[in-house]
């Protein structure tokens, strides 16, 4: 079997195989096998993961909204402008 990448499964699957005089009762998440250290492992690790995608995507959605607002403002200068130039254009063009 191939080493588990942490260190509290490490742990574990070590304690699994050390042939101490501890009776299995002592250690109740041994007591099925290392497989258990694994999937407590695995469910730590989903559950970080889960938290961290939540923290990013709620900084990601602010950051968008403002870039959002940001962006509507710049529009609405550019539009202005726009409508200002064009007057400006118009009112030379029918006055001759």
């Amino acid at each position: 079997m191939e080493p588990c990448p942490s260190v509290r499964a490490r742990r574990c699957h070590a304690a699994w195989n050390s042939r101490n005089d501890r009776d299995a009762t002592d250690r109740p998440a041994l007591a099925r096998g290392p497989a258990v250290c694994y999937r407590q492992e695995i469910a730590n690790t989903r559950a970080e993961l889960q938290a961290g995608i939540a923290h990013t995507s709620a900084e990601l959605r602010a950051e968008i909204a403002r870039t959002r607002a940001d962006l509507i403002k710049w529009m609405f200068v550019f539009w202005v402008g726009q409508v200002a130039v064009i007057s400006g254009i118009l009112f030379a063009w029918l006055r001759r």
